[in-house]
């Protein structure tokens, strides 16, 4: 089944509180980003999607007069209480880079003079059967590490055969 879109009023209040709020991300308080829930099944490589960042075409800027969205996957959000659907925001406005010119200033888009953003990728690429077996052993698995040992530990699972998301916090 292919899914189907709608506006996501609810995401777009978290977005804009995040940015008003959060001091890091101050470069991207000038970027329109909008928001859409995505129905139906969003599955990639054996896993369910929560959501997605994307910059938007030249196209779509015209069209929306935004610079991005964020695309929720409205099935799993429903089960999310409050704390981690403000960690599912932020994680989808982590991967907003905006690019900046030699003087330090946002680079804007000649046409109307909007941010330009680009997609940044997540802070660590590693196998749980890697750290099993070697521990830390790069730079970045470690800094990991640590920032989630700070960090209030929220877990979401999602059960294989019936495709329902089970939420717990662990201590």
């Amino acid at each position: 089944m292919s899914g189907s879109y709608e506006q996501a009023d609810e995401v777009i209040m978290i977005i804009q509180r995040i940015l008003k709020s959060e001091n890091e991300f101050k470069d991207l308080k000038n970027c329109n980003i909008i928001a859409r829930f995505r129905t139906g099944n969003w599955n990639s490589k054996g896993r369910q999607v929560l959501g997605r960042a994307k910059v938007l075409t030249a196209l779509e800027r015209y069209e929306t007069k935004a610079e991005a969205v964020i695309i929720i996957n409205k099935n799993a959000w429903q089960f999310l209480d409050d704390r981690m659907k403000e960690a599912l925001v932020t994680h989808e406005l982590c991967h907003y880079l905006v690019p900046t010119d030699k003087h330090g200033s946002p680079k804007l888009n000649k046409n109307d003079k909007r941010p330009v953003l680009q997609i940044c990728g997540h802070d660590i690429e590693e196998f749980q059967l890697v750290v099993k077996k070697y521990g830390l052993w790069m730079t970045d698995t470690r800094e990991f590490f640590d920032a989630a040992r700070q960090g209030e530990q929220l877990s979401m699972e999602t059960s294989k055969e019936n495709n329902v998301v089970y939420l717990h916090m662990v201590n």
